[in-house]
């Protein structure tokens, strides 16, 4: 358990490899955007409003392609809206940058942004050195020696001493929202994801992971396409081979990150719960928001609320599941504070048993957190 401590202090820089897209008119993160209005959820009851219910965030990101928040003022802005919407930790990593995109400068900046108030940010590593190794074996036949070990390396040097409680963001679909927002797909049966699991199960970290759901090969919603050149006409099936991953390494922990997010129209609770049964060790990460196709398979309804077979999903697997806001802080309260209260709202909808449980026990038993909730 060595590199749960932070022992090196890098510096801050400049720029970063980021793939999140933000829209450049507001420097909000669409992922941010794409959060239900809804009237804030004050912290207190004292006034008889509905007092918040704490929670660990699984998933957030220090940066983005427009924006950064790697100073102590943005870092000190960011813990304030936490408080706001009960958040009392939060596990902080890049996202998944693309094949050509390999830097470990983005990786620092995640560092330094967590060192900034490590009393209630996690550092997680490998969106931006990781998986563009992976990207980059999408349609290779056979992995050489020679990468693999480079890539084996590069997660050792990442995890060791560095206090690192998960691998990720990592990507096997991940669709494009505009032109600076890349688009990427490789398989689940990658050899290098498969390289990445005996890594984390060695390491007893878990592997965030972002897999847009496709059951069989599609065309790509409209929504996209119009949205964003980079993605292609058609996305490829991977529930079976994300299946096969799962079933590589029984002992790599996987949680699969946004869920109930419908990206594709196969975000379903009749997709995920016979997965969650298959594997155990599988973990869903919560996105609680209705967009961005609005459809009938989203987790809540345009309203806010948990649609029932959701609820009979969590309540059949309370302990399975966590919560990850995809927030892109800004250190600005109208930007961060967008899918915050979105997940405090659906904490407030589910049983006081089963947020507790969602919202604070299971992230510090998945991730291992030390401190508690």
């Amino acid at each position: 358990m060595a590199h749960r401590h932070f022992v090196a202090v890098f510096p801050v820089l400049l720029f970063a490899c980021g793939t999140s897209a933000v829209s450049p008119d507001s420097g909000a993160a669409l992922d941010a955007l794409d959060a239900n209005d809804a009237a804030p959820i004050d912290a207190s009851s004292s006034d008889g409003s509905v007092a918040t219910r704490p929670w660990i965030d699984t998933h957030a990101h220090p940066v983005g392609i427009h924006t950064q928040c790697n100073t102590q003022a943005c870092a000190d802005a960011v813990v304030a809206t936490m408080d706001k919407y009960g958040a009392r930790r939060a596990i902080l990593l890049h996202p998944p940058s693309p094949a050509n995109n390999t830097s470990l400068n983005g990786e620092s900046l995640v560092r330094s942004a967590v060192q900034l108030r490590s009393d209630r940010f996690f550092l997680g590593v490998g969106g931006c050195d990781l998986n563009p190794q992976i990207q980059q074996t999408d349609g290779v036949a056979n992995v050489t020696s020679d990468a693999r070990n480079a890539f084996a390396t590069s997660a050792n040097q990442l995890l060791t001493g560095s206090g690192a409680v998960v691998l990720g963001e990592t990507a096997a679909l991940h669709v494009s929202y505009e032109l600076a927002h890349p688009f990427e797909q490789v398989s689940p049966t990658s050899t290098l994801f498969a390289d990445l699991a005996d890594l984390a199960a060695t390491a007893d970290v878990p592997v965030d992971l972002h897999v847009d759901a496709v059951k069989q090969t599609m065309s790509t919603p409209s929504f996209y396409t119009q949205k964003s050149p980079n993605n292609p006409a058609q996305l490829k099936g991977n529930i079976d081979a994300f299946s096969q991953l799962l079933a590589h390494n029984r002992k790599a922990r996987f949680v699969w990150a946004h869920v109930g997010r419908d990206t594709t129209g196969d975000m379903s609770a009749q997709l995920v719960g016979p997965m969650l049964a298959a594997n155990e060790n599988l973990f869903i990460q919560i996105h609680a928001v209705f967009q961005p196709l609005q459809s009938s398979s989203a987790i809540v309804d345009g309203d806010g609320n948990i649609r029932p077979e959701w609820l009979a999903l969590l309540t059949q697997y309370p302990d399975r599941a966590v919560i990850g806001s995809d927030s892109f802080f800004t250190g600005a309260e109208d930007n961060d504070a967008k899918s915050l209260q979105q997940m405090q709202k659906f904490l407030q909808k589910l049983p006081a048993d089963l947020a507790q449980r969602i919202g604070c026990d299971n992230p510090v038993r998945v991730y291992r957190l030390p401190g508690g909730c």
